[in-house]
């Protein structure tokens, strides 16, 4: 089930910072796992600032969709949650919001370029991560 929140609670928000931190370690193995340690704080301080829905399952928080406007900042599902639908939802979601969508990609992620792609996302973009020294895509959807 997904749920907007609307004003996060510490539990919330502690949980949504271990799947974002969870998820990158995992889904970012080509980068050093510092990068996203020392960043760990600020995103956690940034996501207040967000639009925030999250996938429930029997009430616990399984994945969320981060938004600032019409960007995604992200999409993460814990791994055991993960290839079950949860992301295509939580996408589909911030879909029915918008007119257009925007987010980066790194370009060593195929999982995560090829799902947006399969979801009518297309590259615009490329650039290189000054935070990270790794190629990325700027990908657009519109509806």
């Amino acid at each position: 089930m997904i749920k907007t929140l609307t004003s996060l609670t510490k539990s919330e928000l502690d949980v949504i910072s271990n799947i974002w931190l969870q998820s990158n370690l995992q889904a970012h193995k080509f980068i050093s796992p510092d990068y996203w340690i020392d960043h760990y704080n600020l995103v956690r301080e940034m996501f207040p600032q967000s639009k925030i829905h999250v996938f429930e399952i029997e009430n616990t928080i399984v994945g969320f969709i981060g938004l600032s406007g019409n960007y995604v900042a992200g999409i993460f599902v814990l791994e055991e949650f993960r290839s079950r639908g949860i992301g295509a939802e939580l996408l589909n979601k911030a879909k029915s919001e918008n007119q257009n969508l925007l987010l980066n990609v790194f370009k060593k992620n195929n999982l995560a370029y090829d799902f947006y792609k399969v979801h009518g996302f297309k590259t615009i973009n490329e650039t290189l991560d000054k935070g990270t020294k790794e190629f990325e895509y700027l990908m657009k959807w519109v509806k």
